[in-house]
């Protein structure tokens, strides 16, 4: 006799579950660890992704500023804004949402290496997921985001601080 198949996606509290079982697989949440510098670069795109490809009120509004900037003679200032677009609209072809690849990010197995990254790895983890409730991930990447920028702001306020030194050739 075959073993029932799973209905419904397994519920995880994201306040108490530090490691979890998908797909055979151990999985750690470790939103607590810097991030790596390839790991960052994807954390940048992925927040991108995030912010324009899944709302219409963000795309019209960035949508506008590359309109108002382009009107206001600010060629460089339209095409950030536009490639912002660019790559909010690409990335919205794939099937899984952004928050997912953010989780991807800092949710690794036992012998992953945290220094590398990868567009396979992120697909091969989500796929890993697919019987889980995304709730937990999204819980855990709006946590995640958040702390992030709590630390760029503190660092922000402290280099804001510090005192700036001449370093003009004047005698």
């Amino acid at each position: 006799m075959e073993a029932p198949t799973q209905l419904y996606p397994l519920v995880l509290d994201p306040a108490l579950v530090r490691s979890f079982e998908a797909n055979g697989r151990t999985y750690h949440v470790e939103s607590h660890c810097a991030l790596s510098v390839t790991r960052d670069r994807f954390l940048e795109r992925f927040t991108l992704w995030a912010a324009f490809s899944r709302s219409g009120d963000s795309f019209r509004k960035e949508l506008r500023k590359a309109y108002d900037s382009l009107n206001a003679g600010r060629m460089a200032d339209a095409v950030v804004h536009i490639d912002n677009l660019l790559r909010g609209s690409i990335e919205a072809e794939t099937k899984n949402h952004p928050v997912l690849y953010i989780c991807t990010l800092f949710i690794n197995s036992s012998d992953e290496d945290r220094a590398e990254f990868s567009m396979e790895l992120a697909e091969e983890k989500i796929r890993d997921w697919s019987r889980i409730g995304r709730e937990f991930f999204f819980t855990l990447a709006t946590s995640f985001l958040q702390s992030i920028g709590d630390d760029l702001n503190k660092a922000t306020r402290t280099f804001s601080a510090l005192p700036l030194v001449d370093l003009s050739l004047k005698s």
